[in-house]
């Protein structure tokens, strides 16, 4: 990674800008950045894409158990299109920055929307997701911001059966790190990797 200007201005901090699949950074397991599902949590932070790269599910911020672990869980941010002008290009899954959860079944995800907001490309842009579990089984939210404004919402209602959550944490004792430009240590370091910068998260 290398230090750039970050996206605030007069901010003397720097924010960390990922340029090859090997410039990645990971924080050990930590739980209190794996709160249970039964508590709100909001993740932040400022993107700066330098490719309009649609392929391989880019990962900006990395938090997933997966690998041989059989049920996944945890959440993962990833780059989408810029743009609709990119439908039906091979891997196209949506325009804008896309916050998936994990539900602990298999690699089927739970809560799990992209932002639909069209972003430019070498243009710091802000994104919110908030969790907020009215009930993580029957009525859970799962509410995306861009640059201040709140863009889409996702309900969970209990899934086919009705009776499953739409977002299991990470559990103590499994190793999974936050990773930051790139998959994290159990969904294969390294892979996937985001090229642009990152700030403030």
């Amino acid at each position: 990674p290398g230090r750039s200007p970050g996206a605030l201005a007069g901010d003397g901090d720097r924010s960390e800008f990922f340029d090859t699949g090997n410039s990645f950074g990971m924080i050990p397991y930590n739980a209190a950045l794996n709160p249970d599902n039964t508590k709100p949590f909001t993740v932040e932070g400022w993107f700066y894409p330098a490719s309009d790269q649609i392929n391989g599910g880019q990962c900006p911020v990395n938090n997933r158990l997966a690998g041989s672990a059989p049920d996944r869980t945890g959440w993962v941010i990833f780059q989408r299109a810029p743009d609709a002008s990119y439908t039906g290009k091979s891997g196209f899954e949506g325009v804008g920055w896309d916050f998936r959860m994990y539900r602990g079944s298999g690699s089927s995800s739970g809560l799990d929307v992209a932002t639909q907001v069209p972003y430019q490309v070498g243009a710091w842009t802000h994104f919110v997701a908030v969790y907020d579990p009215i009930d993580p089984v029957t009525n859970a939210n799962l509410i995306l911001y861009v640059n201040g404004l709140p863009v889409i919402t996702n309900t969970w209602t209990g899934g086919s059966s009705g009776t499953d959550p739409g977002y299991v944490a990470n559990a103590v004792g499994s190793d999974v790190a936050l990773s930051l430009g790139a998959y994290n240590n159990t969904s294969g370091a390294g892979s996937n990797p985001y090229f642009g910068g990152i700030d403030e998260l």
